[in-house]
Order: C-alpha cells, then structure tokens, then sequence
C-alpha cells in the first residue's frame, strides 16, 4: 500500500503543469509592469510610447541634377507628418562673349505628411509640397518660381537602428517661374521629380 501510494504521488509530481520562465523578466523602469506574452514596445511604430517625434537630416531632390538641402521632419503618432527643408545650388554658366559666371539656387520647402500603411520598421506615405524658391543671376534680373507637388514615399528604419529614417520619394511639380526687368517673362514648367534623404530622430 505504501509503494503504491509513492507511486502515484510521483506520477502526481511529474505531471506537466504551467510552464515556468527561468529568464529574467525586463520591467518597464518607473512602471511596474511586466509585458504581455507576445507584446511588442519600443518598435518603430509603438504609438503608445512615442506620440510624437521630431527629427534633423539631409534631403535631395534630383531635378536633372542633384540639389542638396538640409531639413526639419517630425511625425505624430507614426501617421500624420510634417517636413520643413531649405535647398541650395550653384550654378556655373559659360556662354559665347560673356565671362563665366555663376549663380546662387535656393527653394524653401514644406510638407504634409499622411501615412495610410505602417510597418514595423517602415511606413509608405503620400502628401503634397508647397515652395517658393529664388535664383541670383548675375547680370540679369532674378528668378522666383512657386511650386506644388503631390507626392508619395517611404520612410524605412534598420532594427540596429531605430533612431535614423531612411526615405524616398516621387512627385509630380507644378512650378511656375517669373523674371522680372525689361524682359519679364512668366514659364510654367510641369514635371517629375524624386527625392532622397535620412533623418536623425531624437
């Protein structure tokens, strides 16, 4: 009788029951909680842990050649974004009977932002850009030109780097260009244009 009841109590002892994690378990600092089975935080597109964020980096446009500048990005809640840029470009001219000359190319540019598809570590995004933009000539009257364009991209982020946007992006611009002086002309000129840059997120 004593061996039989030894017998069932280690059956009893053996029997698989709820497993038990031998892994330290990380608890949020200042929150006292321990995460979800299969939850996920800190990702790329945790809205709950990052309602906003601002960001500094570098954006070109490539308009028959590159055109640098340097911009302003923030998103809120991964959706809805914002850009802020300013481009320059120098130009070197040569022409018959007149000395080589240069000239100095800026556009100030923003943008709003939507972003109908997110991912873990990216986001496929469309907007529209608005900018006015100005060319010094040297020996003839400036340049102004205002442009709009509708456009789409995306923005992707490396999992060893979660802190640095990488984007893309194609529109179309509707730009309308204007010299004044004795020769004032007006030119609309409508086109495709790409663009590339990477944001530091803080």
């Amino acid at each position: 009788m004593k061996l039989a009841l030894a017998i069932l109590a280690a059956a009893l002892f053996l029997l698989p029951g709820p497993a038990v994690s031998m892994v330290p378990v990380a608890v949020e600092e200042g929150r006292g909680e321990i995460p979800e089975a299969g939850e996920t935080r800190g990702t790329e597109n945790d809205d709950s842990r990052f309602p906003f964020k601002l960001g500094l980096g570098y954006q070109a446009m490539v308009v028959d050649e590159f055109i640098n500048g340097a911009s302003i990005r923030g998103w809120f809640q991964h959706r809805i974004g914002v850009q802020f840029s300013v481009h320059h470009h120098k130009r070197r001219f040569k022409l018959d009977y007149v000395p080589d000359f240069k000239t100095d190319a800026y556009f100030f540019a923003g943008k709003l932002l939507y972003a109908p598809v997110l991912n873990q570590n990216s986001k496929f995004y469309v907007g529209i850009e608005g900018g006015y933009g100005y060319e010094d000539v040297r020996f003839s009257d400036n340049i102004n030109y205002w442009a709009l364009s509708p456009l789409f991209g995306a923005e992707y982020h490396f999992s060893g780097l979660p802190e640095i946007g990488f984007n893309f992006e194609v529109g179309y611009r509707f730009l309308n260009l204007t010299q004044g002086g004795h020769y004032e002309y007006k030119i609309d000129i409508n086109d495709i244009w790409a663009g590339f840059g990477a944001t530091y997120y803080f």
